[in-house]
């Protein structure tokens, strides 16, 4: 006994070949719709059993982990920055106000009637 163990290239269809839909059915030219089709249906396929996969689920678990933990950074990164500013903003506004003459600080002075 032998067991044929050819390569899917020994089995692709000579050109010009038909398939046979069944006893009574006409046949069809092979052609790369037909292939396409097999793609596409075998990709679905795929992509329909990644939902029950251990390690796809490992792998959404952990990113989304890591995207909460990243957004949170980014929050408190923003919430220190704007301190910071913050901060900044009312340096610049005291050192503005001490340059200011003291005369002009002071309201002005009463005038005498008379």
């Amino acid at each position: 006994m032998t067991v044929d163990s050819g390569s899917a290239r020994d089995a692709q269809l000579a050109p010009g070949a038909t398939i046979s839909r069944g006893p009574g059915a006409q046949a069809r030219p092979a052609g790369p719709a037909s292939r396409q089709n097999v793609i596409k249906f075998v990709g679905l396929a795929a992509v329909a059993r990644l939902p029950w996969d251990r390690r796809f689920q490992v792998q959404v678990i952990t990113l989304a982990i890591g995207l909460a933990a990243a957004a949170r950074i980014a929050r408190e990164g923003q919430t220190t920055s704007f301190a910071r500013i913050a901060a900044w903003d009312k340096q610049r506004n005291l050192r503005a106000l001490l340059k200011k003459p003291k005369a002009a600080l002071k309201a002005p002075a009463r005038q005498k009637a008379g």
